[in-house]
């Protein structure tokens, strides 16, 4: 036997949030660029935060997210990214 359908509103809400994160999660990717291109104080964080939402993009977005967060997380970098 077949279960209980879920309501009609499950699948297009689902859809939209999909959309919404990717919309959101793009333009957080292109912010912290542009704050890293400007080496501004507020693009490493963004870029930080940008790097553990990529986390969840498997193999891809983990392989970039984990190579974002060494790089922008170690004292070495941090230390000259401040110099900058």
């Amino acid at each position: 036997m077949h279960g209980p359908m879920p309501p009609t509103w499950v699948f297009p809400a689902a859809f939209h949030f999909a959309w919404l994160f990717l919309v959101i999660r793009s333009v957080l990717c292109v912010v912290a660029g542009w704050g890293l291109l400007e080496r501004a104080e507020w693009g490493r964080i963004v870029a930080i935060i940008a790097a553990i939402l990529s986390l969840i993009k498997f193999p891809f977005g983990t392989a970039l997210g984990i190579a974002t967060l060494v790089i922008l997380l170690g004292y070495r970098n941090t230390v000259l990214y401040e110099r900058l």
